[in-house]
């Protein structure tokens, strides 16, 4: 908890603050709205996991989507981590202006274990999350430019092999992430885990591939692709349908469904309008006060929760198949089941 060490002087770990009213902002996004906001978005994602289990992963759109939620799934374990929280806020009985675990050898570990693996999980999920839907668009690209070779070029075993290779291509970056973690134990009793740059040995090359190599593989590229490709593909969606009545009278008929690509372009262009309010946060506001800094991460980060929690809604609003699966496993359809 945030401590009132004097009438004007408030203490999160060993920074002090003198504004009350951010730091309470801080905890409260930190304890209670983020990871709120996470848990609820991991129920719904469960939820989204199973309709698409019941609708078929046979289909490569269905692939996908599942290759997405899990990807969010695990990006949400960030903000869920329930270690964290205890290691920045306290309780800490002992050493109040400290901060870190103070309950003893075995739950000091536990909480260390539990810190780390929410850690790398959301921290190697929220990198996958920004190719996935990358995949998708060109998917959908390929079903509404090339219908007729689509299910030659778009097959389920290409999707998949496509979707595990966005897992394994950020498996490394995600591990060596975490070596330059270390932890630390002062007077004995109380521990905490922080990164250490004295760990890295280039710094040079660290600095150049984290800011520059993943930024743009994990931001502005997939952004910038899922958007001009969202745009493509409506405008070509929207041409084919004003032609449908004449493609209807000369007996043929729209080689794509319009239920999945509405389902795909409206999970794509969430993707893309958080992500541009996300970078927008990241790259124009200023953060010179390190109150502030911590106060507009926790921002982002329910920015970016908006994104990885919206799945299960877009499933069941924008794709009525979906719905009817969904209204089954609840049993609103007993006479359906």
């Amino acid at each position: 908890m945030a401590r009132n060490k004097t009438y004007t002087s408030f203490a999160i770990c060993n920074f002090d603050y003198s504004d009350k009213y951010r730091v309470l902002t801080l905890q409260i996004m930190d304890c209670y709205i983020n990871p709120i906001v996470s848990i609820l978005g991991f129920i719904a994602n469960m939820m989204s996991i199973e309709i698409l289990r019941r609708s078929g992963l046979n289909k490569s759109s269905n692939i996908l989507l599942l290759g997405l939620v899990v990807s969010d799934s695990m990006s949400q374990m960030t903000t869920m981590n329930f270690a964290i929280i205890l290691e920045t806020f306290g309780p800490n009985w002992e050493y109040p202006e400290l901060c870190g675990w103070q309950y003893g050898d075995e739950l000091n570990y536990f909480l260390l274990v539990c810190n780390i693996v929410f850690k790398f999980l959301g921290f190697w999920g929220q990198y996958v999350n920004t190719a996935v839907p990358v995949l998708i668009v060109v998917e959908r690209v390929l079903a509404v430019f090339k219908p007729l070779a689509f299910r030659n070029i778009v097959t389920r075993r290409a999707v998949v092999v496509g979707v595990v290779s966005t897992y394994i291509f950020w498996l490394p970056w995600s591990v060596f992430w975490m070596t330059i973690y270390n932890v630390s134990i002062l007077m004995s009793k109380v521990m905490f885990l922080s990164r250490d740059t004295f760990l890295i040995k280039e710094m040079t090359v660290f600095t150049v591939f984290y800011f520059y190599v993943c930024d743009i593989l994990s931001s502005w590229f997939p952004m910038s692709f899922v958007i001009m490709g969202c745009i493509l593909t409506w405008v070509k969606v929207k041409r084919t349908l004003n032609q449908r009545k004449k493609l209807t009278a000369a007996g043929q008929r729209v080689q794509w469904s319009k239920k999945t690509t509405r389902t795909l372009l409206t999970t794509c262009s969430i993707f893309s309008i958080t992500h541009v309010v996300y970078s927008v946060m990241n790259y124009l506001i200023p953060d010179d006060d390190l109150l502030i800094h911590y106060i507009k991460l926790d921002f982002m980060s329910l920015v970016y929760l908006i994104n990885t929690s919206s799945n299960f809604f877009v499933y069941v609003l924008a794709n009525r198949k979906l719905m009817n699966v969904f209204r089954q496993i609840m049993h609103f359809d007993r006479h359906q089941v």
